[in-house]
């Protein structure tokens, strides 16, 4: 079923939400409520997570759906379980993550000959990065396509311009010119969308609801993994609305995601 969520820009970038399913209670402090919103439609994520037996969780960061704070998260949790493999790390910390052709720094070199950050690798683009994701059961964060691409806006343009509608009209008009292309591996692949990465992922989260998720996965595979706010707070534009043609570029960039992951 569908569940109604609030957003707004004044919202996308903010620390996560506790509330999980519809009328769920939030963190006033941590999720504050938007000055102007706009409707849009959210599943609800209540499936659940079973283990398949292989004994380790890995994690697959989306870009902009807040993989710096799991990783943080696990961070945490590895003090205190130090000699359990199981608490190894995720993403950028994760040891099993290797590249087939190493690129700058701690990246893979891609076919299209961009490079990435290996913990931002969609499996399907790396082999060897596939088979460390496949040596594990994997969890990934889907997030509004919206909410994303507005927080990715945040991300590459800060200062005065990060609150110029006329300035985030141009960066949908560019992402709309270069779908199907290989652009989206720019910017250490933040332009993916997220289908490339949840193909793989055995348990899809949804950021709208990602404290209850969390937990009811830590839960599943027996993890003490808390997670409790956002490590890299966005910024925040006031009486900042989506023109109605805006969000419709927006809808035909992210076509694709918006389908798989049932947004409207």
């Amino acid at each position: 079923g569908l569940r109604t969520s609030r957003w707004s820009p004044a919202r996308v970038a903010a620390p996560l939400a506790t509330g999980g399913a519809a009328g769920g209670q939030r963190n006033a402090a941590l999720d504050p409520a938007p000055a102007q919103a706009v409707e849009l439609s959210v599943p609800d994520s209540k499936l659940e997570y079973v283990p398949s037996g292989k004994g380790c969780l890995r994690f697959i960061h989306i870009p902009k759906t807040a993989g710096t704070s799991i990783e943080m998260a696990m961070q945490s949790a590895r003090k205190a379980h130090p000699d359990d493999p199981r608490y190894a790390g995720w993403g950028m910390n994760d040891p099993g993550l290797n590249c087939t052709a190493w690129g700058r720094g701690d990246t893979c070199k891609l076919r299209s000959g961009k490079d990435c950050s290996r913990w931002h690798v969609p499996p399907g683009e790396d082999l060897a990065i596939e088979r460390g994701y496949n040596a594990c059961d994997t969890f990934c964060v889907a997030r509004h396509p919206v909410s994303r691409a507005v927080s990715e806006f945040h991300h590459e343009h800060h200062g005065v311009l990060a609150c110029v509608m006329d300035e985030f009209r141009k960066f949908v008009d560019e992402g709309l010119r270069l779908k199907d292309t290989p652009a989206p591996f720019r910017i250490d692949c933040h332009h993916v969308p997220q289908k490339e990465y949840i193909k793989a992922c055995r348990h899809v989260l949804r950021y709208e609801s990602l404290h209850e998720d969390f937990h009811r996965l830590m839960r599943a595979y027996n993890l003490s993994v808390e997670l409790t706010g956002h490590q890299l707070p966005g910024i925040t534009c006031k009486n900042w609305t989506i023109p109605d043609d805006v969000l419709a570029k927006i809808h035909t960039w992210q076509s694709d995601d918006m389908a798989l992951l049932g947004y409207t």
